[in-house]
């Protein structure tokens, strides 16, 4: 579960809030992710972004598309807490190869 800890720098507390993305159920993550871009107190590249995945024409894939993000960059960074290298590959690169390796973690751009 999440801790309680105030932890420094941008990727961790990135991973704390994807954390919680993965726990929140995704009609309760559609109305927030809506709230929060249509207000101004919020960061102009966060409005678009926000604004894109979560409008209404897109229903529910914006809480979707959000928990998938979330789940890519948890495991580059579990990966990472483990000791293993992450290496980022286009999609049609054979991950086969990296698997090779005992202390390696495949990431698709």
């Amino acid at each position: 579960m999440l801790k309680r800890t105030i932890q420094k720098g941008l990727l961790r507390r990135l991973v704390l809030q994807l954390r919680l993305v993965n726990i929140v159920p995704s009609p309760i993550l559609n109305f927030f992710g809506r709230a929060l871009s249509s207000l101004k107190i919020v960061s102009e590249e966060f409005q678009g972004g926000a604004g894109a995945l979560f409008n209404p024409l897109v229903r529910d894939a914006g809480p979707v598309f959000s928990k998938l993000f979330s789940r890519w960059i948890l495991g580059a960074w579990e990966a990472h807490q483990q000791g293993k290298k992450v290496i980022l590959v286009p999609f049609n690169f054979p991950v086969d190869l990296i698997h090779a390796f005992d202390n390696a973690h495949p990431r698709s751009l």
